[in-house]
């Protein structure tokens, strides 16, 4: 059934489509794939047919239940409530706009049955938000499309394949390991920019460029074969994240040019200049492997007023990491704080420097721990914090009024209604 005739069947009728076919046979077509492993050796013909079609409709369950979900999430979703519960995580990046609508337009051709083309690379130096955008998305549609797969491959492991180490095709364990052949899923690639810096072996060979050759058809869409199984990437979408940390030192080192009518310029500035692709080219990246990617995002320099948006979520955070009641900054701690921000480091100096503060006092704090107790703390600048236990209030018992001692006639009377109560409380 095509994606045309799926669009005109309700919720109610895909569910039913979805859950036909009875459990024994599932149950027979699992049992059966697992005792041929990867030959079938001495089955039957009858028992060969049955493991196949127990594959097929396995992988038709796996998409039909992408499909819906991702049916219901577009219908039920707008992009604005989509883009507004995002940015609370990634804040203060503008282009984050442009990475969701590439999502939302993803899932959209998914549903609708059009090509899908929307990888894209996101460029950023570091601590500016990209690996935030993946929790972020990750932890958002385990939610909303539960059977959309969104991970993230370190890709300085891969090797050129012949070599020792993954190859490639480790960009696709998820699916190997489930046998999903035709796979829906968003697919971040760690660490991109590393594969496209040269990288030369003892004969000469640069590794890197081998890495990007055998990654063109997996980002391009193909198939990819790995343990006898095959995976087709032609709906999946892959986003390459890098902060192409060596190029920006480069320009870093030049920003200071010496002669008649050169311009000064900030390091700061130059370090945050968007990557461009003849910058990816001049890298070491291949025309070909780029080519894959329509789509080059690159985050910004954040404001001062989204710096203070994220002092204020790291110090929450943080209260939460140690169970604080309070957890409270004096002017000196948060100016710290805000000269961090921009740095090389970006936004993860931010997280070191308070977290390294709130350690120190803690650590300290728990020596003199009273028992029953929460802990409070008032961090005023790097080294100087004061801890504050406060002793945890006992629950408040309300004195039973006694009952008055009936005799006689009345006993069974007035013993129902006291067991009723008990009964009740």
């Amino acid at each position: 059934m095509v994606n045309e005739e799926l669009m005109t069947l309700s919720d109610e009728e895909l569910l039913k489509i979805i859950v036909e076919g009875t459990k024994a046979k599932k149950e027979r077509g699992r049992r059966l794939e697992e005792r041929a492993g990867e030959s079938f050796g001495d089955f039957s013909q009858d028992d060969f047919e049955e493991i196949v079609n127990y594959r097929e409709k396995r992988q038709d369950d796996y998409q039909l239940q992408i499909f819906m979900e991702a049916k219901i999430w577009l219908e039920c979703n707008s992009f604005g409530d989509f883009y507004r519960e995002i940015s609370k995580s990634v804040i203060g990046q503008e282009p984050l706009k442009l990475v969701l609508s590439n999502v939302y337009n993803y899932l959209d051709s998914v549903v609708s049955g059009n090509p899908v083309c929307n990888n894209m690379l996101l460029s950023a130096p570091s601590g500016c938000g990209k690996t935030e955008t993946y929790r972020a998305l990750k932890e958002y549609f385990s939610r909303k499309i539960p059977h959309l797969d969104v991970y993230l491959v370190d890709t300085t492991i891969i090797t050129e394949n012949g070599f020792r180490g993954p190859d490639a095709s480790v960009c696709l364990t998820p699916f190997f390991d489930k046998d999903i052949r035709r796979p829906y899923g968003i697919v971040f690639l760690d660490e991109f920019d590393k594969k496209m810096r040269p990288s030369y072996s003892s004969h000469g060979t640069d590794i890197n460029a081998a890495v990007q050759a055998d990654m063109l058809t997996m980002v391009e869409g193909g198939e990819i074969t790995e343990r006898g199984k095959t995976v087709n990437t032609n709906q999946l979408m892959f986003v390459g994240m890098g902060s192409f940390d060596w190029v920006r030192c480069e320009n870093d080192s030049d920003s200071h040019p010496i002669g008649i009518g050169t311009e000064f310029r900030e390091v700061e500035e130059i370090h945050y200049e968007p990557m461009s692709r003849a910058d990816m080219i001049d890298a070491g990246a291949s025309y070909e492997l780029l080519g894959r990617f329509p789509y080059i995002i690159n985050y910004e320099q954040l404001s001062p007023e989204a710096v203070e948006d994220v002092i204020d979520k790291v110090t929450e955070e943080t209260r939460q990491e140690f169970d604080l009641d309070e957890l409270v900054l004096g002017e000196d701690m948060v100016r710290v704080l805000r000269d961090s921000a921009n740095s090389q480091y970006g936004c993860r100096l931010i997280k070191a420097k308070l977290k390294e503060a709130v350690l120190k006092e803690y650590t300290e704090a728990l020596f003199a721990k009273p028992e029953d107790s929460t802990l409070s703390l008032d961090v005023e600048a790097p080294g100087k914090s004061t801890a504050r236990w406060t002793k945890i209030p006992l629950p408040e018992v309300e004195e039973m009024d006694e009952e008055p001692e009936v005799s006689g006639e009345n006993d069974l009377q007035s013993e129902e209604p006291a067991t009723e109560a008990c009964f009740i409380l």
